[in-house]
């Protein structure tokens, strides 16, 4: 292959485009395949939030419409606090999330060609009665679009 395995935890699902056969395009998507990016993570503890899986996954679990309707329903009030077996089952463990993807990004106003983007993610901790914040990641471009 020309490269030693990691044989460990990701740093960044970019990591992922060294596996042999696992191309960017994967990643990123093409004319015929959404992109994966938006649906995975190095950063996690495990498992998958109820309350902010995304719509798509849901459906890529195996939920019927009529659970995934409940679901996104179940969101609009309070959310889901209770997982019932059927969620468990599908790989839905968890009602509350500690670990957080931010994105900024800006535009300059005379020329929108011309931007900066910003990508975070961050962990609450629990500390001294309160929480603190610790940055995972941390990745900052410009960008030209061409036109």
């Amino acid at each position: 292959l020309g490269y030693t395995a990691k044989n460990f935890l990701l740093d960044d699902i970019e990591e992922l485009t060294l596996v042999k056969g696992f191309g960017k395009e994967v990643l990123s998507g093409d004319k015929d395949h959404p992109p994966l990016s938006p649906h995975i993570t190095a950063f996690g503890k495990g498992g998958l939030n109820v309350n902010t899986v995304s719509e798509q996954t849901l459906y890529l679990l195996g939920l019927s419409q009529a659970d995934v309707t409940y679901i996104l329903n179940a969101r609009k009030d309070e959310g889901i606090r209770v997982l019932t077996q059927n969620l468990l089952t599908a790989g839905l463990n968890r009602t509350s999330t500690d670990t957080f993807r931010i994105e900024a990004l800006a535009i300059l106003k005379t020329r929108s060609s011309l931007g900066y983007n910003i990508v975070s993610v961050v962990r609450r901790i629990p500390y001294k009665g309160g929480y603190k914040t610790e940055i995972l990641y941390w990745k900052e471009n410009e960008y030209y679009t061409g036109s």
